[in-house]
């Protein structure tokens, strides 16, 4: 049996209500923002009506990215500051892992 066959395939799914993000944009120090989002994130989420909706989204695609990993979320070397959603060429989000989220994928292919 070959490695890829014996490391079994594995999805994550969240959501988060936008009403939750809404709450953080309230109550987080602009600057402090980068805590959750990178500045391209931020960015690309604008300042409009939508941008809690966008930002929502993101964080929902970051925190599926760190249920692929719960025993390293749960050990704190995880989080979803980890993971940054940017759009290709066509407009398609993708995920660009850190460094740490890197390292992590390489243990587990």
């Amino acid at each position: 049996m070959s490695d890829a066959a014996a490391t079994p395939n594995r999805c994550g799914i969240d959501t988060v209500e936008i009403a939750r993000i809404e709450r953080l944009l309230r109550e987080t120090a602009p600057s402090d923002l980068t805590q959750f989002f990178t500045a391209q994130e931020l960015a690309d989420a604008g300042e409009g009506p939508g941008r809690a909706a966008s930002l929502a989204a993101r964080f929902a695609a970051k925190e599926a990215c760190v249920k692929l990993f719960p025993r390293e979320a749960a050990l704190g070397k995880i989080s979803p500051a980890d993971f940054a959603v940017v759009r290709d060429n066509y407009g398609a989000p993708q995920i660009v892992p850190s460094a740490a989220a890197e390292m992590l994928l390489g243990l587990l292919r």
